[in-house]
């Protein structure tokens, strides 16, 4: 559960990140044996699809209020990571990190108070050690504005509790 540990070149130690999501701590191999299914090739899953992934090989129907999507079903376009620092899980006063990531991008957002704030995009295919910050580009807006609306979809119970205003305002996007 702590990831491959690719980080030789340091990507991870860029420390106005304030998190640990880079992909030297979340990209870990799940091996599936003793099936002939295997999922598509670059699926995606978070924790709760690991347990989605094991429910399907074992034929145990998910409850409808479960979240998870299995691996063999063919995981999730993006999942998010968030933390609000070690040991530390006071979602309704702490900063909370979260981090997007889609099959091409990761988003680094943080929220404060009642506000959610963009710190970085990184290009994980052109950029694998997440060292370029993108955001500022003006061509990675749309991206951008697609992963927000994960969080925003995938997050609302807990920007709700924050009382943070639906919607993201590409104008809020610093340099």
């Amino acid at each position: 559960d702590h990831g491959l540990s690719y980080g030789d070149r340091g990507s991870y130690a860029d420390s106005k990140r304030g998190f640990r999501t880079h992909r030297a701590f979340l990209d870990t191999v799940l091996a599936i044996s003793g099936t002939d299914r295997r999922p598509p090739q670059g699926t995606m899953i978070d924790s709760m699809g690991l347990s989605a992934t094991l429910m399907d090989l074992i034929g145990i129907p998910a409850h409808e209020s479960f979240k998870g999507t299995s691996a063999l079903e063919g995981g999730r376009e993006a999942i998010i990571s968030e933390t609000a620092g070690r040991g530390n899980c006071d979602i309704d006063n702490r900063d909370l990190y979260f981090t997007v990531t889609s099959k091409t991008h990761k988003l680094f957002v943080r929220l404060h108070e009642k506000s959610l704030e963009v710190l970085s995009l990184v290009d994980t295919v052109g950029d694998p050690d997440e060292l370029d910050d993108i955001k500022g580009e003006v061509a990675n807006a749309t991206i951008i504005e697609e992963l927000m609306h994960v969080i925003y979809t995938e997050r609302a119970e807990i920007l709700s509790r924050r009382e943070v205003e639906p919607g993201f305002k590409l104008d809020t996007i610093g340099a």
